[in-house]
C-alpha cells in the first residue's frame, strides 16, 4: 500500500510515493500532480497540498509541498484568497491543490487552485 492509498476512500487528496517520487493526487479525477522543479528540464513551478480540518473543538491546517516552495505558493494562494475560500467552504474540513510559480531564488510570483476545495 503506498502511502495515501490508505486514506484514498475518505480524503479526496493524498500524497503517494512512486519510484522515489513524489506526487500529489485527486483521488476524484485521477489526477497526479508530478513536481515540474524536479523534472528534466525543470520547471519555475510547484504544486502545494492544504487541508483545513476539524477535529472535535481545534481546527488543524496542513500545507505542504512536494518541495518547500510548493508550500510557500499555499501561503502565497492563501494570502489573498483567504476570506472568499472560507465564506464559500464554510467551518468544515477540506483540502485543495494549488500550483505556483517562482522566480530563480524560489520567490513566489503567481498562485492558482488547480483542484478543489474539497470537502470531507
Amino acid at each position: 500500500m503506498e502511502v495515501g492509498d490508505r486514506h484514498a476512500r475518505t480524503q479526496p487528496l493524498g500524497f503517494t510515493r512512486e519510484k522515489e517520487r513524489w506526487r500529489t493526487d485527486d483521488h476524484d479525477s485521477g489526477e497526479r500532480y508530478f513536481s515540474p522543479r524536479l523534472q528534466e528540464p525543470p520547471r519555475d513551478e510547484e504544486f502545494g497540498y492544504f487541508a483545513r480540518r476539524r477535529e472535535e473543538d481545534r481546527v488543524v491546517i496542513h500545507v505542504a509541498g512536494i518541495t518547500a516552495v510548493g508550500s510557500s505558493g499555499v501561503l502565497h494562494y492563501l494570502q489573498t484568497n483567504v476570506r472568499d475560500l472560507f465564506t464559500k467552504q464554510g467551518d468544515v474540513s477540506f483540502s485543495m491543490i494549488v500550483k505556483c510559480g517562482f522566480s530563480s531564488d524560489t520567490t513566489v510570483t503567481s498562485s492558482e487552485l488547480v483542484a478543489g476545495p474539497y470537502r470531507w
